[in-house]
């Protein structure tokens, strides 16, 4: 038993429990470090799942992994939560040893361009997509499926379209070798 000689008011908190999910699209995230207040407590399991028992008031929710961008949650009660996650892929470009610059790395409605380094980063992408490259004049060597963090490094080679002429009056059968 308990006298209380003094009346104050005073504030009971009750533990709960919270369990979640962590997917990119349609796919799982699995080890993704979760924190509460900034603590470590748990990783993901191979099915993107979390759960954390004994939290208490209002607290923060948080996640990482490398490569993923995942904003944290803020939690005041039992709850099941369902966290996404993006990614980058980050897109190198060359022709020979030549970095290609303006080239249009494209998924879906996300667009970036190469700069003078032939480098670029596609960010926010959600489970499976595919990058294309574009640039007029320009062959390709593939196109990416991606489903998580990477970078990819992409060959393309050139054309070079024209008419030989002396005086005016155009040759036939003319070979230009680079």
């Amino acid at each position: 038993s308990y006298t209380i000689t003094n009346p104050t008011s005073a504030t009971i908190l009750s533990a709960y429990g919270i369990v979640g999910y962590v997917n990119s699209g349609n796919l799982v995230v699995s080890n993704v470090d979760v924190f509460v207040d900034g603590v470590e407590i748990v990783k993901t399991d191979d099915n993107g799942k979390f759960e954390i028992l004994n939290v208490v008031g209002k607290q923060t929710i948080s996640f990482a992994k490398d490569g993923y961008q995942i904003s944290s949650i803020e939690v005041e009660r039992p709850t099941e939560l369902k966290v996404v996650a993006s990614y980058s892929v980050s897109v190198r470009i060359k022709c020979g040893v030549y970095a290609v610059e303006g080239v249009m790395v494209k998924s879906g409605d996300v667009v970036a361009y190469t700069n003078n380094l032939g480098e670029t980063t596609l960010s926010g992408l959600y489970g499976e997509n595919t990058i294309t490259t574009l640039k007029d004049g320009y062959d390709f060597s593939k196109t990416a499926a991606v489903t998580s963090p990477q970078s990819i490094d992409v060959k393309s080679s050139y054309s070079i379209k024209g008419r030989v002429t002396v005086s005016g009056k155009g040759l036939e059968g003319v070979v230009v070798n680079l």
